[in-house]
């Protein structure tokens, strides 16, 4: 063996020499584990993927199995995915949670779905995206070896008002059709012009991470946005409960909700404002409709 430029390298009284072919490693690591990682490093399995939650409510859960330390008892680490209001769009999230799972290799603090997640929120799948077969297997079955202990999963526990805990800082918006003109037209357009009317009308009550438009035919909900935090979704509904529960836009009220919040009130959409107005007809009369005439009495 050589050490340096050419020189015989002499090992010390006692120094043991590695045998031939195996190239020395660092303390506490072993033929089994990769140059790139420590001892410490985790063996990542196949990742199972599920949808948990309820309608309006959903999401992508991933539960990627791990091993400490090779021959080990493989566990399972979770991670959920953002809050979708339908299970294709759940459904979608698996998917994409999934590769990069598969593509991570070790990685102990699961940094790369985290950050995938991150994306994900201020991600809309369109119909294209979610229709024909994209769908098929985005929800594993169980496929670890046996011995294998996962966490406990768990579906995320209903708000008193119908909600989610992920929800709180989330509002949801209905009647943009009426507010925002041309939805019956370009939709695409529509929905670009209606993000920026609600960018507008919500960041006085505090920074909003991202705005989405509902794509699901026939829903009450037109849209929503999320904050940075509880408290501008909280200042947000305190506005619109001073008006029963709307907002102005252009001079046209908006319904809006908080479905994350504790108080029913807030936590579901007031009556349509036709509804809320609606009473007896009181069509007006014209003077000889109010009175008869002389003649005709009798």
């Amino acid at each position: 063996m050589f050490f340096g430029h050419g020189m015989p390298f002499m090992p010390f009284p006692g120094m043991a020499m590695p045998a031939t072919g195996q190239a020395f490693r660092g303390a506490g690591e072993n033929e089994n584990t990769p140059a790139s990682a420590s001892s410490k490093s985790k063996e990542v399995s196949l990742p199972e993927t599920c949808v948990i939650g309820e309608a309006g409510s959903l999401r992508a859960e991933i539960v990627v199995y791990v091993r400490w330390r090779p021959g080990g008892e493989a566990k399972g680490e979770r991670h959920l995915g953002p809050v979708r209001r339908t299970r294709p769009e759940a459904l979608k999230d698996c998917i994409e949670l999934r590769k990069v799972a598969e593509k991570g290799g070790i990685d102990p603090t699961l940094s790369k779905l985290k950050q995938r997640s991150e994306e994900l929120e201020d991600t809309t799948w369109t119909h294209l995206q979610l229709g024909g077969k994209q769908l098929e297997g985005a929800e594993s079955h169980p496929r670890a070896a046996s011995g294998v202990a996962p966490k406990a999963t768990s579906a995320p526990k209903p708000a008193p008002g119908g909600g989610s805990h992920w929800s709180a800082n989330v509002v949801e918006v209905a009647d943009l059709e009426v507010a925002v003109a041309g939805a019956g037209e370009d939709r695409e357009a529509w929905a670009a012009k209606a993000k920026i009317a609600l960018q507008q009308l919500f960041k006085r009550f505090g920074p909003v991470l991202s705005v989405k438009m509902t794509d699901e035919s026939g829903s009450e909900v037109s849209g929503s946005v999320r904050f940075a935090g509880a408290k501008s979704a909280d200042a947000a509904m305190q506005a619109a409960m001073k008006s029963g529960g709307v907002l102005s836009m252009a001079g046209v009220d908006i319904r809006v909700r908080q479905p994350g919040s504790s108080d029913k009130a807030r936590a579901k959409f007031p009556a349509p404002r036709a509804a809320r107005l609606a009473g007896p007809s009181k069509k007006k009369q014209r003077p000889n409709e109010r009175f008869k005439k002389t003649g005709d009495a009798g």
